[in-house]
């Protein structure tokens, strides 16, 4: 969680949560900080795209409305 936390001006984690559906699992953070600017993909966020990429999953970065960053990643679980 560092490296996605040292991209820009932040105050502290907002929220974090990690879910399943029995297909697919998801983690999303948030913090309170500035946002980030549209286009503005560093290489830390560059690296967890091409992370959850090669799993098969996804990965996006925004901005709400409300302020601060919110990061949500998606990769499939194993099929047993």
């Amino acid at each position: 969680m560092s490296a996605s936390m040292d991209e820009g001006p932040h105050r502290h984690i907002d929220e974090l949560v990690l879910t399943t559906d029995g297909h697919e699992a998801s983690l999303t953070v948030s913090d309170d900080g500035v946002g980030i600017t549209p286009g503005g993909r560093r290489s830390g966020l560059r690296n967890m795209a091409e992370r959850a990429e090669q799993l098969g999953g996804r990965f996006e970065v925004s901005s709400p409305d409300r302020g601060g960053t919110l990061l949500a990643w998606w990769v499939p679980l194993p099929v047993e």
